[in-house]
């Protein structure tokens, strides 16, 4: 199995003068450590999309032989046409793809990791994980049968109504991190 990790980075802030994913935690833009996680993941090569609102993330982000940075001009905020952008630029080699927001959100290696075993062992082509908070579905994985949907001229509703559409396709899966508090109390024990 060839896997794509595909991040979406469309940029969208609502009220804040920094984009999300380009805001720093540590020093660091949240979108790097992102991109770190994500290739620190068994994935096979990150994809990441950038909406035009973070086209400067284009020049933090260092080349790897792993990854590859698009930037989609033509849309600054739909996910749907981000992830779209995405596919077309995935290797053809890819089997299957992990898509997953490129901010604060954005999933842990380990994570990835969890969902691809999943995947495997489940053997159901998209496994989105449930966020009790939003009705977001991202991050999500989906195997190369999904892809023409995907590729559709679809808008956000309809990315959702597709991964919410058939029960049977989905498996979810648990990718809560640990709060704050439990993260430095386990650290320090």
């Amino acid at each position: 199995m060839y896997t794509t990790a595909i991040l979406l980075v469309g940029g969208r802030s609502r009220g804040r003068v920094a984009p999300r994913p380009l805001r720093k935690q540590g020093g660091v833009a949240r979108i790097e450590t992102a991109v770190e996680e994500a290739l620190q993941s068994c994935v096979d090569e990150v994809v990441v999309v950038l909406g035009r609102r973070v086209a400067s993330a284009q020049g933090t982000l260092e080349p790897r032989p792993r990854l590859r940075v698009i930037l989609d001009k033509a849309h600054s905020e739909k996910r749907a046409a981000l992830l779209a952008a995405g596919i077309r630029n995935a290797s053809p080699e890819s089997t299957a793809y992990f898509v997953a927001l490129g901010d604060d959100r954005a999933p842990s290696s380990v994570e990835i990791d969890r969902f691809l075993a999943a995947a495997l062992r489940g053997g159901k082509p998209i496994a989105v994980r449930g966020d009790r908070t939003r009705r977001d579905p991202f991050p999500m994985l989906f195997e190369r049968s999904v892809r023409a949907e995907l590729l559709a001229d679809l808008d956000d509703d309809g990315l959702r109504r597709i991964v919410e559409s058939d029960p049977s396709r989905l498996c979810l899966v648990r990718g809560d991190r640990p709060a704050p508090a439990e993260a430095r109390r386990t650290s320090r024990s």
